[in-house]
């Protein structure tokens, strides 16, 4: 702050030497750390304050909530703003680039038109720098612009389909307004139908696995409509699917084992080993009175010849077979 002028103090007993209102008393020990606020120093700060008026600013709209006013969803062109001191500069971004242009940049209220033939999700970024405040915002609104964008998810099982229609793009398909979804399925094959009656969920179904449904799906919001026509059949059945039958087979003279059909594939080969080496077939006499029974297979040869019946027990199934000997 300043000093005196002419470096003249009238109170008694204080020092000069010192800038305005910090003042030392002459007396030993010299007392430095009081602060002498004068009268005729407050009327000086009231007309410093005064005079220096221009160079303070509002900054008051930092502690407002601060948004992009404008609409989310647009087919052609939209409006958006924010609030902004008069001194800011206002610097406007779209993501993706090649979505639209603006007219009105550097201001707080623009025009966004879009670019012929655009349609998905839209990021409009609004950066407002104020000097006088030392701080820069970044504001971010996200919008839907232009016709639906949509792919349709199909999640296949074993004789049915579910279909699911999704945003494209990264496009979420409830933010796209739409207004209307149809679905026409055509003449299907092997009993293949269209079944619930979601918006944008639906199954298809038919005999087995053998069966197709040709589907349209058009889906509309207020800037129109999208169409795709596709031919839906569930995938044929892995053979790892299903589990392995099995049968009493003769595996050597007068031997016989459990044997499974289809081959298992490899993840279930163990397992079926396992099954085959411990199961249990009991051989009976052809009126059915128990001989013996053993584990895995079981041996004939020493038996007379005759008629026998094999029986064993696999995952609750009962398996026979007939050996005449």
């Amino acid at each position: 702050m300043r000093g005196y002028a002419g470096g003249t103090i009238t109170e008694p007993n204080l020092s000069t030497g010192f800038d305005n209102f910090i003042v030392d008393y002459t007396q030993t020990p010299r007392n430095n750390r009081h602060i002498s606020f004068q009268r005729r120093n407050g009327d000086w700060l009231a007309n410093e304050l005064t005079n220096e008026t221009n160079n303070f600013f509002d900054c008051s709209f930092l502690c407002e909530v601060q948004e992009i006013a404008g609409p989310t969803n647009i087919c052609t062109t939209g409006m958006y703003s924010v609030n902004s001191p008069t001194n800011a500069n206002v610097t406007w971004l779209i993501s993706p680039a090649n979505a639209g242009t603006f007219q009105g940049q550097g201001t707080g209220q623009i025009q966004l038109s879009l670019n012929a033939n655009f349609s998905g999700a839209v990021t409009v970024t609004s950066i407002i720098t104020i000097p006088s405040c030392g701080i820069t915002t970044n504001l971010t609104k996200r919008i839907f612009a232009g016709k639906p964008s949509f792919n349709l998810q199909e999640i296949t099982y074993l004789n049915y389909v579910d279909l699911r229609i999704i945003g494209a793009g990264g496009a979420d398909i409830n933010e796209q307004g739409i207004t209307q979804v149809t679905w026409t399925p055509g003449a299907g094959t092997n009993g293949g139908h269209l079944q619930g009656q979601g918006q944008f969920f639906r199954n298809a179904r038919g005999y087995g696995y053998n069966w197709t449904l040709p589907l349209t799906i058009t889906v509309a919001n207020s800037c129109g409509s999208r169409t795709v026509s596709v031919i839906i059949t569930p995938p044929a059945p892995d053979p790892c699917d299903n589990q392995p039958k099995f049968y009493i087979e003769q595996e050597d003279t007068g031997i016989y084992s459990l044997s499974p059909d289809p081959d298992p594939c490899d993840d279930q080969r163990i397992a079926t080993e396992n099954k085959i080496s411990t199961t249990e077939i009991g051989v009976y006499d052809f009126s059915g009175t128990p001989l013996f029974s053993t584990e895995g297979k079981v041996n004939l040869n020493s038996l007379p010849s005759g008629i026998y019946i094999l029986k064993t027990i696999v995952d609750g199934e009962i398996i026979t077979k007939k050996i005449i000997k």
